[in-house]
């Protein structure tokens, strides 16, 4: 897309009969070609290297020739194509410069039309040596890598085993991968808006001793104190914006700490850094809950919702909870990964706030660069099926090994399924 005085010039252009259709049509495409190029070696890399991913799961390519001959068409044609385009693209803006002295412009109009295709060969330039560095690598994988990693697995199954010789694969692809993988890098996103008026529970909520041990009234937010009303109340700081470990918050949790209470809760309902135990989880959801703490009280309504932990089933009463939630989920604990994977859930359920997926798909996102396990799977179920964000198996493999490494249960399970 032209920057805005790019565009002037080329109306002014226009309007003096200096540039014709042809050559506006000319002058506007090689932002674009750059685009389509740069879109080109992305998804020719990506596709590969989700090809090589699969090999330790199917070391069959590897015996078959699959691999190689993948190999052969990336580096003997696909990039070899890639790379002309990109020189001619080159070409082409070698040519607009030399043609700039003969247009009749200012001096001032020339050396702005000078620096915008200098800004463009600078990540023309980019894209040219990356496309190099990696068919250098795949030449190198084509030519002795293949068999490299061939006699290793082979060597290592007749003495370790298949999830040992396996597991070697993986070690030597995630090298020849590690240059040229994206990353997962956080992305600023604007807060969600709450619906206008979240419905109150229809009545203060009671729950008597011999249920759960406890008496507490919810009445609406208007309850919530006032310092927490402001906005003045944060999680312990702790606990704020990074994952806690299971130990650490189950002991903050029994000092009191209701913020730890409700992670403890959702740890134990999951099944995440311990055993599930929906008991245990309904019990940490309402001391964290009674605190008024925005995380316990979502907690409360999810598991209230459910029925689950002993709580009697009330859908409800646990909508409700989850609405009278989000306001302290969404204003007082930003950047905090358990508040920001509830506020996905609720805009992907319409719970609370307008259903919109691709917000929830970055919410998920955000928690799941912060290195919450349960956010990295379920961002990845997003990228894979495409719910919120354009489809993408390759960073959806990125993101469901981040979860398998920690352990994380449905990871362990296998990759989601489209």
């Amino acid at each position: 897309m032209m920057t805005k005085s790019r565009r002037f010039i080329v109306l002014i252009m226009m309007m003096s009969g200096l540039l014709s259709a042809h050559q506006l049509k000319s002058e506007t495409s090689t932002l674009q070609n750059l685009s389509d190029l740069q879109s080109s070696f992305e998804k020719l890399r990506d596709t590969f290297l989700l090809e090589l991913s699969s090999i330790p799961d199917q070391p069959v390519k590897l015996e078959n020739g699959t691999l190689a001959s993948e190999a052969e068409t990336l580096c003997g044609k696909d990039l070899k194509d890639l790379l002309d385009q990109v020189d001619h693209q080159g070409e082409i803006l070698k040519e607009k410069e030399a043609g700039i002295d003969s247009k009749q412009l200012s001096e001032t109009d020339k050396d702005e039309l000078r620096q915008a295709l200098k800004s463009q060969r600078k990540p023309l330039d980019a894209l040219q040596k990356k496309i190099r560095d990696f068919r250098d690598a795949m030449d190198d994988l084509k030519s002795s890598g293949i068999e490299s990693m061939k006699s290793s697995y082979d060597e290592f199954l007749s003495i370790k085993g298949q999830q040992a010789a396996a597991e070697k694969l993986r070690v030597k692809i995630e090298a020849i991968e590690a240059p040229f993988k994206p990353k997962p890098t956080p992305t600023p996103i604007p807060t969600p808006t709450p619906t206008p008026t979240p419905t109150p529970p229809p009545a203060p909520y009671s729950q008597s001793a011999s249920q759960n041990g406890f008496q507490w009234n919810f009445q609406t937010q208007a309850t919530t104190p006032s310092n927490q009303r402001r906005g003045y109340y944060r999680p312990s700081t702790q606990g704020s914006g990074k994952i806690l470990s299971f130990d650490d918050a189950l002991s903050r949790a029994d000092q009191g700490d209701a913020y730890a209470q409700a992670v403890v809760s959702i740890y134990y309902s999951l099944g995440y850094m311990t055993d599930k135990n929906q008991e245990l989880a309904a019990k940490y959801a309402i001391l964290s809950a009674k605190q008024k703490n925005p995380l316990g009280i979502y907690r409360l309504g999810v598991m209230r919702q459910a029925g689950e932990g002993g709580i009697q089933q009330d859908e409800a009463q646990g909508l409700a909870l989850k609405e009278a939630a989000f306001q302290g989920l969404n204003n007082t604990m930003v950047g905090d990964p358990y508040a920001v994977t509830a506020l996905g859930i609720m805009c992907f359920r319409g719970e609370g706030v307008q259903k919109n997926l691709e917000q929830a798909a970055q919410l998920y996102k955000r928690a799941a660069d912060m290195g919450y396990a349960p956010a990295q799977y379920t961002y990845s179920v997003c990228l894979i099926s495409g719910q919120g964000v354009p489809r993408n198996a390759f960073a959806a493999r990125a993101y469901w090994q981040l979860a398998y490494n920690q352990g994380y249960g449905p990871a362990l399970k296998g990759m989601p399924k489209p």
